[in-house]
């Protein structure tokens, strides 16, 4: 009865390890693919927000990159926030591209 215990309890052990493991390549996975398509920026401490959405199939990954200008209207006020971002939609099931949507905005800072 002990054995049966035993050899159970190691199989679930090695089951949860292995099914860790497979996840953490997926998000691998899922980075380079992000990274082919330029979607995938690391910048000081501004990281990509890497989300697998379950009820879709869909792995959703979003980076943004924040600057400062002083260039066209900006220069009369007190600069400007430049905020870039990219967000890419995957799916889960084949790993393709199902939309890829930038955004580059401007916020003025007044003070």
């Amino acid at each position: 009865m002990k054995n049966n215990f035993l050899i159970l309890s190691l199989l679930l052990f090695t089951n949860i390890i292995w099914a860790q493991e497979r996840k953490l390549s997926e998000i691998n996975d899922v980075i380079k693919i992000a990274k082919k398509h330029g979607a995938y920026w690391e910048n000081g401490d501004n990281k990509p927000f890497v989300k697998l959405n379950e009820t879709t199939s869909e792995w959703m990954v979003q980076s943004i990159k924040y600057s400062y200008t002083r260039k066209g209207d900006c220069k009369h006020t007190n600069g400007c926030t430049k905020v870039k971002s990219v967000k890419l939609i995957i799916d889960a099931n084949t790993g393709k591209v199902k939309s890829k949507v930038k955004e580059n905005k401007i916020y003025p800072n007044y003070e």
